[in-house]
């Protein structure tokens, strides 16, 4: 049995555009969990909206929020890590001024959009995030956990300009088709595994994860066991020790092994 299985969602879980974990999957982690395991999403999206995904099991189960900005084990809040207030509102700011791109400020529990944006449904109704609206990011009420660039129509429109203007002090990461997240400097997903393995004593080398794309590399580089499905990125690809077509199907080999 894995002691810790850590997995990405959207991509990987959650394949095609689907929006709902597969019926079978909550029986199988609970199972799991209650034979000793730990069991984390690892994932870009909010805390709240990972609890609701995972309803039935949301209060046995650990979690890595926001790319690895935020650590919950246990019920508790165990890692966090903020950019600077100045980062946070030119990083939005820069955002605000690309034409048809739209910007979400994430907090602790709930997602700060800007007024007049037409976000906050895309965001309510399809991301399934808690969300206020501000009138600028100089009213952000929480720290900059991590702010995030979306556009219907891709990361092209964004991407490389984002790079260039904050990947030297900060992590910028492409999520996804549609997301580029911007974060703490040396702050991923494996920075959640790492704060998650040296507060349970258990060393990464006994940790699986499962993912598909560039913000799964750091987590996936240091655990013993990474996986893949088929149509990860090549650099997924290569460094993965198993891979199948369906997330799921993936995800309970190492359930039940």
């Amino acid at each position: 049995m894995y002691k810790v299985i850590a997995t990405d969602l959207d991509g990987t879980l959650l394949q095609n555009g689907i929006r709902v974990l597969r019926e079978d999957m909550v029986p199988l982690i609970r199972d799991y969990v209650r034979r000793g395991g730990i069991f984390l999403p690892a994932s870009g999206r909010q805390h709240l909206n990972l609890q609701h995904l995972f309803s039935g099991i949301e209060d046995e189960i650990s979690y890595i929020a926001e790319n690895g900005c935020l650590v919950f084990h246990e019920g508790e809040l165990i890692y966090r890590s903020v950019m600077s207030r100045e980062d946070g509102i030119a990083t939005t700011r820069a955002i605000m001024d690309i034409p048809g791109a739209r910007v979400a400020i994430s907090g602790v529990e709930c997602t700060y959009i800007l007024k007049g944006q037409d976000f906050y449904s895309h965001i309510t109704n399809y991301v399934k995030n808690k969300a206020v609206e501000l009138d600028s990011p100089e009213d952000m009420p929480e720290d900059f956990f991590k702010v995030s660039a979306y556009s219907k129509d891709g990361v092209e429109l964004f991407d490389k300009k984002l790079k260039e203007l904050f990947a030297d002090h900060l992590t910028v990461v492409t999520s996804g088709n549609f997301w580029t997240d911007i974060m703490p400097q040396g702050v991923h997903k494996g920075t959640g595994l790492k704060a998650l393995s040296e507060h349970t004593g258990i060393p990464l080398s006994e940790f699986v994860a499962l993912g598909d794309h560039y913000n799964d590399l750091e987590m996936l580089s240091m655990v013993g066991h990474p996986a893949c499905v088929d149509n990860a990125v090549p650099e997924i690809m290569a460094i993965s020790e198993k891979h199948m077509e369906n997330g799921c199907d993936l995800l309970k080999y190492y359930l039940t092994a």
